[in-house]
């Protein structure tokens, strides 16, 4: 079945003025490829419901003085590659819907909300916030759902975070959907830090503060973080400037350890 778009064609020494105008305005059908025609010229795709629009602009004057400008349809377009790279929000929607399908799931819109669309990152784990996968219906395909979204995402163990607990620690409450063990590896301003995620509350530091504290003139002096485990200004001895030349650095966290 034949397929046609609406295009701009202008000459190829023109095409990049044209392009950059037509996106920073909203006329740029981003999901298609710019495509080049026989004589050399460029058509450029444009969305249908911004054709009347363009026809009341003079964009030879406005775009390219010189230029000229005509319309036609495109046969058969090439999607973008912007187009056909998909998100990981919905490689996992569509690998999930896949899951109940082959179950005998019916997928809603209420499912599609309880998809997430963000999540932490450490190392090959993700954490996903408190909100995700409420519905009763993934408690039934525990544990290959885990497996689905770790294969879509591209990690190989989940957790879930709840809300930190009011014990005086700040204890994180974070269950382990997939994978054996919660000991993780972050990066974080240069600073590699290794954690329990059931144990350690970590949240990356603003710059304002990192900043603040690189100023510090420690000549000669002991560095102590009190706050290590949870990172909010992490590795602050680290971050002290070379020529400070501080004579130790402590980090220090107060954590309830549990023995065996």
């Amino acid at each position: 079945m034949q397929t046609e778009r609406n295009a701009i064609v202008t000459q190829a020494q023109f095409a990049q003025q044209y392009r950059e105008y037509l996106e920073k305005n909203g006329f740029l059908d981003t999901t298609i490829r710019l495509q080049k025609q026989p004589d050399g010229s460029v058509a450029l795709p444009v969305l249908w419901n911004k054709l009347n629009q363009l026809d009341h602009l003079n964009l030879c004057d406005t775009v390219a003085p010189g230029s000229t400008c005509t319309f036609t349809l495109l046969k058969n377009p090439i999607s973008s590659k912007k187009a056909l790279v998909k998100s990981c929000h919905q490689r996992l929607q569509e690998e999930l819907c896949a899951l109940l399908k082959c179950r005998g799931v019916l997928w809603t819109e209420e499912l599609s909300h309880d998809v997430p669309q963000v999540w932490k990152r450490h190392g090959d784990m993700i954490v996903l916030n408190e909100s995700a996968f409420q519905a009763e219906i993934w408690k039934t395909l525990e544990p290959e759902v885990w497996h689905v979204v770790a294969n879509a995402v591209g990690v190989r163990r989940i957790a879930k975070a709840g809300r930190i607990s009011a014990d005086g620690f700040r204890t994180p409450r974070v269950t382990l959907l997939l994978g054996d063990d919660a000991w993780v590896h972050h990066v974080d301003n240069g600073i590699r830090y290794t954690f329990d995620m059931t144990k350690c509350m970590f949240s990356s530091g603003n710059i304002t503060e990192k900043l603040r504290v690189s100023s510090f003139d420690c000549r000669g002096e002991v560095v102590v973080d009190l706050y290590a485990a949870s990172s909010t200004e992490p590795g602050r001895p680290s971050e002290l400037r070379s020529n400070s030349k501080f004579r130790r650095g402590m980090a220090c966290s107060l954590q309830i350890v549990e023995r065996g």
